[in-house]
């Protein structure tokens, strides 16, 4: 049987594949190929990986809260991101490729993204944190009282006295029980955009006052401090807009992604914390900043929120487009190779697309070759494309 070569399928859409009687063949092919990727499958699973081990691991990693995309079964950059991201949060090489402690980490019961945390936490009561206790969340506690202003020691995941305190003065700032406990309606404010530490000194803690005095900047927030906070994103390539002074959604953005890259909370407000990982100075309170009213900052939030939603749903799209383009494309590959188009199956699809082939008889005919020089002629192709070396 006479092979033809790849190229003569180019015009062939993927529409009309799909449509044709040839339909269920190549998708029979396909589940075959993709059965075989499945079970031949590696114990390390990278980038550009199909199969039902990715299927598994977008699945466990959309429990986690570390995905959000389409469950695909190819393993894209979506699924290489929240794959680094999860290694970064449990201590592991962040080089997005799962192999048997990343695989390990996945399995353990304890696994969870900051995200999924918090999200938990907004479901379900929390147990009181309290002097003594120890382990994530109270790393998570101390960088967001940091980062407040409030705390100005090391992130140690222990809650001693220095972290009592800090949660203390936090708690009176916010006209709470001064209990030193981090409950729900504690945590609850912990997690809103609140001003920063009133400037008042405390024997516990010597440096209170200096780090009582920083500025938080968020979005809405404007002046020279902003400027600098973008001029030092830019050169560590996180941001990529206009140095304006404005706090915008697409700076958020860009401290909310370097936040991430150095495991702080990725909460998208550069306080103390931030400012001391980027090596440039606090920033102070000046009649400079005009903070916008809570209700323009929420608008503002909603507005890149769903910016970001149609971002990512416009990527899940175009990854999902690209998966299935290369799946037809190895399964016309695969039927190429073996000798599954005949003549009779072109003289029929030229017969559909409106050229006078002849009789389907299997036989290149004159009538065919004219018609395949029609086809030609349309679309751009010569001989050697169609038939390939002839032997």
């Amino acid at each position: 049987m006479m092979k033809l070569h790849p190229q003569i399928y180019g015009f062939l859409s993927l529409q009309t594949l799909f449509s044709s009687g040839l339909a269920v063949l190549l998708l029979s092919t396909g589940a075959v190929l993709g059965a075989s990727s499945a079970s031949a499958q590696s114990v390390a699973i990278k980038m550009n990986d199909s199969g039902q081990a990715v299927t598994e691991l977008q699945q466990r990693l959309l429990d986690l809260g570390y995905y959000n995309g389409e469950i695909t079964g190819f393993y894209g950059s979506m699924t290489q991101e929240a794959v680094m991201r999860f290694q970064q949060d449990m201590g592991l090489t962040a080089d997005g490729v799962v192999g048997s402690a990343t695989e390990t980490a996945l399995r353990s019961p304890t696994s969870a993204s900051p995200e999924a945390s918090s999200q938990t936490a907004s479901a379900a009561p929390q147990s009181l944190v309290r002097l003594g206790d120890s382990g994530a969340q109270i790393s998570e506690l101390q960088r967001r009282l940091t980062d407040l202003g409030y705390y100005n020691a090391s992130i140690s995941g222990s809650f001693d006295a220095v972290t009592e305190a800090a949660v203390i003065r936090f708690q009176q700032d916010n006209n709470l029980p001064t209990d030193g406990i981090v409950g729900s309606a504690t945590e609850t404010a912990l997690r809103q955009p609140v001003r920063p530490a009133a400037s008042t000194s405390s024997p516990s803690q010597g440096s209170s006052t200096a780090a009582s005095s920083t500025a938080l900047l968020r979005l809405g927030s404007t002046g020279a401090a902003v400027s600098d906070l973008q001029a030092r994103l830019t050169n560590l390539g996180f941001y990529q807009g206009a140095i304006t002074g404005s706090y915008d959604a697409p700076t958020e953005a860009a401290v909310i992604a370097f936040q991430r890259s150095r495991n702080l909370v990725p909460d998208g407000i550069a306080g103390a914390q931030v400012a001391t990982a980027l090596g440039i100075s606090a920033p102070t309170s000046s009649a400079g900043d005009n903070p916008q009213s809570w209700q323009q900052l929420q608008q503002a939030r909603t507005e890149a929120q769903q910016a970001k939603a149609q971002a990512e749903q416009a990527q899940r799209e175009a990854e999902q487009a690209r998966l299935e383009a290369e799946q037809s494309r190895l399964i016309l590959a695969q039927n190429l190779q073996e000798g599954r188009y005949s003549v009779a199956e072109l003289q029929r699809y030229l017969r559909t697309k409106g050229y006078n082939p002849g009789d389907i008889s299997g036989t290149l005919t004159p009538e065919t070759r004219s018609a395949i020089a029609e086809a030609q002629q349309r679309y751009g192709l010569s001989d050697v494309d169609l038939f390939g070396t002839t032997p």
